[in-house]
């Protein structure tokens, strides 16, 4: 592997007659073309730095269990192996000719059809946890002195140009986001250039639309595939430490309902801190954890996540319960308060949550 070099000067290739003639919009269409070509070689050259000098050795080590590498490193190997066969049909592309012509099929066939789906699975499956992967390394340098040196020496290679595990890792995230800003670029060059009648057709012009839909496509995907990877996670960790008894001790019906809770069968759509204010109470520090069907308070203490219910702070009142189902809300923002909302729950007897967030943006959520 070679240490990455600037963008090569395409137009160093090309006699000096045939350069001068060409458009100015040409040529910066050859130039957006070049940087697709050169990062694309570049993104190899790191995808291979994560492969030979830290998962192999990694793997070689023993230091790590055969899940923590999944959980880093992932389908690398396929993934590079995707990103190899794309940078070498740019060469291909490139020998062939010193000024590229049309090269919306080259493109389209990266992000379309059977290559594009397998790309995108591929995508998917290396990005989708690696935040959480990023935390584990956090992490484990810091208790694993073993684990530190051994990725002190991998990082000390030329080849990480001084970037720790952590600055390469997420490579193929940056990649996937530059994507669609290069195709807008070189979109927008061709535009330009149909209008001044070079002989770039319509055709090759929707070829290289369709191909930035198709990227913008994959990297929604895999966003959207990070998201749902860490909010499993993030249910499993609550579950983890998630007490419960005291609320199936109550005798109340959404108890029998949500009874041996599991959030780990549910889908996540956000948490996060909020206070409860009742009537003569100090408000109470709750955790919100909003799911598809339920909203569900629980309590921190120490380690523990408790779900139990709440005094509602006026005598007689019905306890407040932990657990609401979404079908049965109804939501009010606090016209008081930018950052409070009233949420009134339905179901049975009717009793309604003043909860207030750190902010308005927080409250939105």
């Amino acid at each position: 592997m070679e240490l990455e070099a600037d963008p090569p000067d395409w137009q160093s290739s090309v006699p000096e007659d045939e350069l001068a003639g060409l458009h100015p919009y040409e040529k910066k269409r050859q130039d957006v073309i070049n940087e697709i070509f050169h990062t694309e070689r570049s993104h190899v050259r790191n995808l291979r730095v994560l492969e030979h000098v830290f998962c192999k050795p990694l793997h070689s080590s023993k230091i790590l269990k055969q899940e923590d590498l999944n959980l880093i490193f992932a389908n690398l190997s396929e993934l590079l192996d995707l990103h190899v066969q794309f940078n070498a049909a740019m060469k291909n592309k490139r020998k062939e000719e010193s000024i590229v012509g049309e090269c919306g099929d080259l493109l389209l066939n990266m992000f379309d059809g059977t290559t594009g789906e397998n790309f995108q699975r591929a995508a998917a499956t290396f990005c989708e946890r690696q935040q959480l992967a990023l935390e584990f390394i956090k992490e484990r340098r810091k208790k694993d002195s073993r684990f530190d040196n051994f990725l002190c020496e991998c990082e000390k290679n030329n080849l990480c140009r001084r970037l720790p595990l952590q600055g390469i890792l997420p490579t193929e995230m940056q990649r996937l986001s530059k994507y669609p800003l290069l195709l807008e670029r070189l979109i927008d060059s061709e535009e330009k250039l149909k209008d001044t009648d070079s002989g770039y057709t319509q055709a090759e012009l929707n070829k290289l639309r369709q191909a930035h839909d198709r990227s913008k496509e994959i990297l929604n995907h895999v966003n959207e595939a990070a998201k749902v990877a860490f909010n499993r996670a993030r249910l499993e960790e609550l579950q983890k430490h998630l007490d419960t008894s005291m609320f199936e001790k109550t005798d109340h019906a959404i108890v029998n309902e949500f009874k041996n809770l599991d959030l780990t069968k549910y889908k996540l759509i956000h948490e996060g801190p909020m206070h409860l204010r009742r009537p003569n109470k100090q408000p109470l520090a709750v955790h919100v954890v909003l799911l598809e069907e339920a909203v569900i308070l629980l309590q921190k203490d120490a380690e523990r996540y408790v779900l139990k219910f709440f005094q509602a702070g006026t005598p007689n009142q019905q306890y407040l319960a932990p657990v609401m189902k979404t079908s049965s809300l109804i939501v009010r923002t606090n016209a008081a308060s930018k950052s409070s909302l009233f949420v009134v729950n339905t179901s049975t007897h009717s009793q309604m949550y003043d909860l207030v967030a750190k902010d308005s943006v927080e409250r939105d959520m």
